[in-house]
């Protein structure tokens, strides 16, 4: 089958009955690609949303390990000197030293 020489064509051209249906199986192929396409777009996105769920999932529980399960100590200066000279300093601890 011959292609159709759309810039050859001018207004008020006549096409034969071969070259109209090259235009309409070019339409047809073009609408199923923007299908194929517009589909591609709302799976990625749906993905993107799955992936942004997941990670405000992941940050609110990385947030209740650090508030709930890390245990906290509070000292002033002066106390904290106390614990790191006497080799007691909590390692595992989330630890807060104010000024005195």
């Amino acid at each position: 089958m011959s292609r159709i020489n759309i810039s050859a064509k001018r207004s008020g051209d006549k096409l034969t009955a071969t070259e109209f249906n090259e235009v309409v199986e070019a339409v047809n192929d073009n609408d199923s690609r923007i299908n194929a396409h517009g589909q591609q777009l709302t799976n990625m996105s749906s993905t993107l949303e799955q992936q942004t769920q997941q990670q405000a999932q992941q940050a609110q529980a990385v947030r209740l390990l650090q508030e709930e399960h890390v245990p906290h100590e509070f000292y002033t200066q002066s106390q904290y000197d106390a614990k790191v000279q006497q080799g007691t300093v909590n390692e595992d601890a989330l630890t807060f030293v104010y000024e005195d």
